[in-house]
């Protein structure tokens, strides 16, 4: 456009100068005119302001974000179509494809499964199992008997221990009288007989008498019960303490006659001697009893925690039962399903899910692929904008690769009045300010059908592909293209 001005203005000025130098002739006598000259062709010629530029160029970035760990290119280097350019970190990447392909085996090996029906090695494995479930049933239940018949014996031999216990505090009561008596009776024979005393005495004899058969009554009813075995070790045992008492019984009844008739014959040496030895004999009495007594409460205390144990245990081993039950419903659950036969439905479910892994195995690779940047088309290496190591963000241009063995010249210079003159196909001639004299015909290849403003005018892209090639040319390089439409 700047040429076309240039060119214009150029015209004007020449033809105000021929009107000039016409006026400047005029003046005396007639003379001869001049024959006009030719009437000048005017010219149809479009020049316009160009640039150098590769036939096929790219901007090149990655669609995902992540740091680069290959970069095997420099500026300037020449590289084949699908080469890879530069590569990001793909741990995450290559653990996706990893978890997706594992994914679409697990839904064939299913899929085949569901077609394949009930296999007999699968019935006989399950129904296995439903025999394993079933015997650990009946042992937990068998367990669960035993602990109820071991709590059982331990809340009987709660109930013996307690009666034990409450024997041997009857026995310290026993015990107790028979200190005193014996107490007394020393202290009758140190101060002599009287007939109070005498009286006494032989209340002691009637009293010790009395006791004597409560004792021998309590051993016949406790010695003759037929308990069972795991009882009559318990027994035995009460059963000798009985015996016992009784025996110490006898010999109070034994020690109140003595004293009777020491109290009849009066003190001797050896009166007052026999009664001390009957107050010892009744004090160690005492002393049997109520260790007797602790013995027994020691055994009930025992006895309770066995029994409270024996419940904790029975508690277990209902839930034992649960259990048991509870995997032999999951067994034989087991069995029902492998023992039905393969259904549309059941193959239709696998055959989606193996397409749902098959389309998630695909977008892992896509992903994976996207961190690959590769280059289209075959070229050099114009501009490179990142480095080994870097986190790059996506969507970002980082290598412009162009091929520099074609290269076309881009006007955006023609205005709206000049390009309705031009159509694809048109011929131009191309000429460098950097190559004086080189002058390359060429023909119009693409025409933009969209319109830019640019300072006020509507100007349009025109490309120029030249008919040939000179190596001399550089992207960028300025060039001028002059068209010369038909009028």
């Amino acid at each position: 456009m700047r040429n076309l001005k240039r060119g214009l203005l150029i015209g004007a000025l020449f033809i105000i100068g021929a009107l000039v130098l016409s006026g400047c002739q005029g003046g005396g006598g007639p003379q001869a005119q001049p024959t006009p000259p030719a009437a000048a062709k005017a010219s149809n010629k479009i020049v316009a302001e160009g640039s150098v530029v590769p036939v096929q160029q790219a901007r090149l970035g990655f669609s995902t974000m992540g740091t680069v760990t290959e970069l095997p290119i420099k500026i300037g280097d020449k590289v084949a179509a699908g080469q890879s350019l530069a590569k990001l970190d793909t741990t995450d990447q290559e653990s996706a494809v990893r978890k997706a392909d594992a994914a679409v085996k697990t839904a064939e090996a299913n899929l085949a499964k569901a077609k394949a029906g009930p296999r007999a090695e699968d019935v006989a494995a399950a129904e296995a199992k439903v025999g394993v479930a079933e015997a650990g049933v009946q042992a937990a239940e068998g367990r669960l008997t035993a602990t109820r018949g071991r709590a059982g014996d331990a809340s009987a031999t709660v109930g013996s221990t307690q009666a034990r216990a409450g024997d041997a505090n009857a026995g310290i009561t026993s015990a107790q009288a028979r200190v005193a008596a014996a107490q007394a009776q020393l202290d009758s024979v140190r101060a002599g007989a009287t007939a109070e005393a005498l009286g006494i005495a032989a209340h002691a004899i009637e009293q010790a008498r009395n006791q004597l058969l409560g004792l021998q009554g309590q051993r016949d009813a406790l010695c003759g019960q037929s308990l069972p075995k795991a009882l009559r070790d318990q027994q035995q045992g009460q059963c000798d303490a009985m015996r016992g008492q009784v025996q110490a019984a006898e010999e109070a009844v034994n020690i109140a006659q003595l004293n009777y008739q020491s109290l009849q014959n009066g003190a001797t040496p050896e009166t007052i001697a026999a009664a001390e030895a009957a107050l010892n004999q009744a004090q160690g009495d005492l002393a049997g009893a109520q260790a007797r007594a602790r013995a027994a409460q020691s055994d009930i205390s025992g006895a309770q925690a066995r029994a409270g144990a024996s419940q904790g245990d029975i508690q277990a081993s209902e839930g034992d039962v649960a259990n048991a039950q509870a995997s032999l419903a999951a067994a034989q659950s087991e069995l029902a399903r492998a023992k039905v036969p393969a259904r549309p439905e059941d193959i239709a479910v696998a055959e989606a899910q193996l397409n749902e892994a098959k389309t998630a195995l695909a977008n892992a690779k896509v992903e994976l692929d996207r961190a690959t940047l590769k280059a289209p088309f075959a070229g050099t290496i114009a501009a490179l904008d990142m480095k080994l190591g870097e986190r790059v963000s996506p969507n970002t241009p980082l290598i412009t690769l162009a091929d520099l063995s074609q290269y076309q010249i881009e006007t955006t210079d023609l205005t709206e009045l000049n390009v309705v003159k031009l159509k694809t196909g048109d011929p131009a001639a191309i000429s460098f300010d950097a190559l004086p004299g080189v002058e390359i015909p060429g023909k119009i290849i693409r025409i933009d059908d969209l319109g830019q403003n640019k300072q006020g005018d509507i100007v349009y892209t025109v490309v120029v592909r030249p008919d040939q090639q000179d190596e001399r040319m550089r992207w960028k390089m300025t060039a001028s293209v002059a068209f010369e439409p038909p009028r």
